[in-house]
């Protein structure tokens, strides 16, 4: 009787410890493939930004105003899609399966992806003149920012508002691992959290959209519908 319980209990432990195995390859290659995916999100927008380049290089270049209106709006999109990625990437930071390295080196990407389409528009505007607003967001860990994620929300209701008409860039400035986040930061003179920088006029602290849309409203040239 006792040699039967000994093999059973053997027989379950190595049961358990199979299933445990396989639960631990699974989890393994899901977070793989999830890496691998945001990775390949991020090499598209690479290709995307490096297509909008040269695209206004060539309207500087030949002063071809026609095709102005479709590159603005596929640059939109871009911003768009990254704010999207911001979230996901948000979402990953308190996952304890993907590993801090990958998820500072995805943040990094993404933060350079920003600054890199909100130098973007300043050129877009002058190429192309375009009637947009710009905004450059300033949040930092929620833990340390109450009002950071209210400020998202607001962003978020007037980025829909507006449409392709607003950019928003986000800009987590606790995030060390990239030097250029400190140089704007410090470009501006940010001290206090959240902060919006509009056009380059700098606003800090939280503000409602009742109080952010008149000052939104008030740098578009031409009058929105929305407004």
């Amino acid at each position: 009787m006792r040699e039967f319980k000994k093999r059973r209990y053997l027989i379950a432990f190595f049961i358990t410890l199979f299933v445990f195995v396989i639960g631990m390859l699974v989890g393994f290659s899901f977070n793989k493939q999830r890496e691998n995916y945001l990775s390949g999100v991020m090499d598209a927008q690479r290709m995307d930004y490096d297509s909008l380049q040269l695209q206004y290089a060539f309207v500087d270049t030949m002063k071809t105003e026609g095709v102005c209106s479709g590159i603005s709006q596929a640059m939109s999109k871009s911003v768009s899609d990254l704010e999207e990625l911001r979230v996901r990437i948000e979402d990953y930071s308190t996952d304890d399966s993907f590993t801090k390295v990958d998820y500072e080196t995805l943040k990094r990407d993404y933060l350079l992806a920003q600054i890199k389409y909100w130098l973007l528009d300043k050129q877009s505007k002058r190429i192309c003149d375009r009637d947009s607003v710009s905004v450059l967001y300033f949040y930092i860990n929620e833990d340390d920012c109450s009002e950071c994620s209210t400020q998202s929300y607001v962003l978020t209701y007037l980025k829909k508002l507006f449409g392709e008409k607003l950019l928003v860039f986000s800009m987590d400035s606790e995030f060390k691992n990239e030097p250029l986040v400190d140089i704007v930061v410090n470009t501006y003179n940010i001290t206090e959290y959240p902060t919006l920088v509009v056009d380059n006029e700098v606003y800090p602290g939280l503000m409602e959209s009742d109080g952010l849309k008149p000052v939104i409203c008030e740098h578009f040239r031409e009058k929105n519908e929305n407004c």
